[in-house]
């Protein structure tokens, strides 16, 4: 009787637990549906109906973010909108500690590089959100990883939007955290944007290129030949200042930058390297594309007390126009104070005008004549 009841309980006990089981199958095939339905939804929604969809994916909670993120790798710009609108609204009524954040944030950063160009726009402001709304030390630095790998996938999507926003997400992690590894990436990224087809991005790199330790002036010296004027002045203000990202006589040319207040940004940039006012008006005649006015350095510098003449002798001697070259090795010759035997003779024997070299060695026998006490 004993064993009969034993058996007998437990046939009770099997039954019970197939009875939980199929009522389990059928609750999670039932929310299976449900997510799938309402995702279907959300990804076919219009405008107008979209808010009523994205209150029914809230409902799912985290367990639709997998088929949201999914929804982001697909180039129909409405469904990406939608997709958008529902992690946007998850994100706002999760606590920013919730472990939900943080796996939005990585879900998002490992998914980045096969989302579409849409997408990418999404992610990079949802991590921006995230990272900014981080309430505390764990989650800022889980943002900040997260927010970095998806950054380092924006780097080589040439879309101007997405170089955009990831050049606000930039400021922001940069704002945050500077640490090598993470300043690599932005740097990458700041970079990339310096080539940038749009001119409010090329400006805005340059700007982030002045800061946080970015060491890019090489790269931003290329703008200053830039189409756009706004962009050269930004340039200007980035390297100018700067001798070791372009040298003084390098940077002279801008004197007659065809935009007004690039030439003042020159001006003030060569101010600060302790040229004066004859040595700006000496730059401009050097560097003006007259050949004849060019040659009004030889009358200056022969009445400024102030100058050194060979420096500016021996600038004008690679000047591209043989007359003024020309004009350089008589004035050198001829110039008791200075001594510029060594290039006189790289004239004489390698100039490519045949009457500049004629010149050059006559003018080096004077000079030589002079430094052996031969000439007055």
């Amino acid at each position: 009787m004993e064993r009969r009841l034993s058996f007998r309980g437990k046939a009770i006990l099997l039954g019970m637990g197939l009875s939980i089981a199929l009522a389990f199958s059928a609750w999670t095939g039932r929310a299976a549906l449900l997510r799938w339905y309402y995702l279907r939804g959300l990804a076919r929604a219009g405008e107008a109906d979209r808010q009523l969809w994205v209150q029914r994916v809230e409902g799912l909670d985290a367990s639709a973010l997998p088929g949201l993120i999914d929804c982001l790798g697909r180039s129909e710009p409405l469904v990406c909108a939608n997709a958008q609108a529902a992690l946007k609204r998850l994100v706002a009524v999760w606590d920013k500690s919730d472990s939900r954040c943080s796996d939005l944030s990585e879900k998002l950063a490992a998914a980045s590089p096969r989302l579409s160009t849409q997408g990418q726009l999404v992610a990079l402001d949802l991590q921006g959100v995230l990272l900014h709304d981080a309430q505390t030390e764990p989650s800022r630095q889980a943002f900040l990883a997260a927010s970095a790998r998806t950054l380092a996938a924006s780097a080589r999507t040439p879309d101007k939007n997405v170089r955009h926003q990831a050049l606000l997400l930039v400021t922001g992690i940069l704002e945050r955290d500077q640490d090598p590894e993470t300043l690599g990436v932005c740097m990458e990224v700041t970079r990339a944007c310096l080539d940038d087809e749009a001119p409010e991005n090329r400006i805005q790199a340059i700007q982030l290129a002045l800061q946080y330790g970015m060491k890019l002036l090489d790269s931003v010296v290329a703008l200053l030949h830039d189409p756009v004027p706004e962009v050269r002045r930004f340039a200007m203000l980035a390297v100018g200042p700067s001798p070791n990202a372009i040298n003084t006589d390098d940077l002279l040319p801008w004197l007659h930058d065809a935009d007004s207040e690039v030439r003042h940004l020159c001006e003030e940039a060569l101010r600060s390297r302790g040229l004066q006012e004859r040595h700006l008006q000496l730059g401009r005649l050097m560097t003006d594309s007259s050949p004849g006015t060019r040659l009004q350095v030889l009358d200056l510098i022969k009445h400024a007390s102030d100058l050194e003449p060979g420096v500016w002798l021996r600038r004008l001697s690679h000047d591209p126009a043989p007359a003024v070259r020309a004009a350089a090795a008589r004035a050198a010759g001829e110039e008791s104070s200075v001594n510029l035997e060594d290039r006189l003779e790289q004239m004489a024997q390698n100039d490519p005008c045949p009457t500049v070299r004629q010149l050059a060695h006559y003018y080096l026998s004077t000079q030589r004549g002079r430094s052996r006490g031969e000439l007055p």
